[in-house]
């Protein structure tokens, strides 16, 4: 099931009940560091077989696996508060606003603030009102 890298990772399509455990903790761990070796620890796997499991499942490696879902927590939380793209680069386990710039401009093709000025912009794409300022 290779999915484009504009779709989220749902965990219950997933063949590979090995995959979708251990895409269940990166997603449980959304917001703090995660590494390699312990997704290799969790499914008791070595580092290269894991690596082509993810692959095989999902077309990507265990840490691509791991930024996308946190992309797809800053777009939700863009798209859903009004906390500032600092603060959400701090909670998404970027470094810094810039580092979340340049990766979410490289998944989504467009920066964040344009992306959250989008979707207050146009709610009916996603079922949703636009936040109210705190």
């Amino acid at each position: 099931m290779a999915i484009t890298s504009h779709q989220p990772f749902e965990i219950d399509s997933v063949d590979d009940p090995l995959v979708a455990a251990v895409l269940k903790l990166v997603h449980d761990t959304v917001g703090r560091p995660v590494t390699v070796a312990k997704l290799c620890k969790r499914a008791g796997l070595s580092r290269r077989c894991l690596e082509q499991r993810f692959r095989a499942a999902l077309g990507c490696s265990p840490m691509q696996a791991a930024r996308r879902v946190n992309l797809e927590r800053a777009a939700g939380m863009l798209r859903e508060t009004t906390h500032a793209i600092k603060e959400i680069a701090k909670h998404c386990c970027f470094g810094s606003a810039v580092h979340l710039c340049v990766a979410f401009k490289q998944q989504y093709g467009i920066c964040p603030s344009d992306f959250r000025r989008q979707g207050r912009l146009r709610p009916s794409e996603n079922g949703r009102s636009p936040p109210r300022p705190e």
